[in-house]
């Protein structure tokens, strides 16, 4: 619920938001609609995606979330359910497509040890160490937990189309831009 709001708080001044579930009884449903009517003044909608049955269910979800885009979307950013977006969250992301041959902007998990254990503080290292690969480069990796990208290169790559079948939105959108050699950028 707090990662909801979060979501609902953004600071960015046009958004709409589409939150996806499989199936209409799954428990996230109620909280969903609950966090919506609380926060009625943003525009958003609950869709139900069915189950997968050629991909991945994540990737099933972001191609029938955009399957029926408004032309008035100018970008499309995607965060994974369990992130806590602070609010310029979309507002940074989306303010890096000033570059005219970036593709894509990617944000990355930030683990923060919550208890001084053994296993928390390897995961922090693990993260920072994955982070580094992120920094100079002018070909990043997109990150599927966080990210944005321009809707008319979404159309023109024919990214909902390539991720049909596959497991991962992240690698198909990553060798997409490669390919078509636009740049991501790295939004900490």
């Amino acid at each position: 619920e707090g990662s909801l709001r979060a979501l609902m708080n953004q600071d960015h001044p046009d958004f709409e938001i589409t939150f996806i579930v499989e199936r209409i009884d799954d428990p996230a449903c109620k909280v969903i609609r609950r966090v919506m009517a609380e926060f009625g003044h943003v525009a958003a909608r609950l869709v139900v995606a069915g189950h997968a049955v050629e991909s991945g269910q994540k990737v099933h979800n972001l191609r029938v979330a955009t399957a029926c885009l408004s032309p008035e979307i100018k970008y499309l950013a995607f965060l994974d359910s369990d992130a806590r977006p602070r609010p310029e969250w979309l507002r940074t992301l989306v303010s890096r497509f000033s570059e005219q041959q970036l593709g894509a902007v990617t944000g990355y998990r930030w683990f923060v040890p919550s208890a001084a254990t053994l296993a928390n503080h390897a995961l922090y290292s693990l993260n920072c160490d994955v982070m580094t690969l992120l920094g100079h480069s002018s070909y990043y990796l997109v990150w599927g937990g966080s990210w944005a990208i321009r809707r008319d290169v979404f159309d023109s790559l024919g990214l909902r189309a390539a991720w049909k079948g596959t497991l991962s939105d992240d690698l198909v959108a990553s060798r997409l831009l490669r390919e078509a050699r636009m740049r991501v950028r790295f939004e900490p």
